[in-house]
């Protein structure tokens, strides 16, 4: 995986491009802002961040819950 823009990243984590947005603006997902568009590397979990997948990210939950 690399980058991905908040359309391709709700895609690939069966999400909601807003929860995706959110997930930015928190600091849940490792994102960039580029001007108004985010920026988000996806493909290597975040330290602390070990959800199994979107699903998991969006409910708040990971494999250490």
């Amino acid at each position: 995986m690399g980058l991905y823009t908040v359309p391709e990243a709700a895609e690939e984590l069966q999400v909601p491009e807003r929860r995706i947005r959110e997930m930015c603006k928190s600091g849940r997902l490792d994102a960039v802002k580029n001007g108004r568009s985010w920026l988000i590397q996806l493909g290597r979990p975040q330290k602390g961040n070990r959800a199994t997948s979107g699903r998991d990210i969006m409910r708040g939950k990971g494999r250490n819950a």
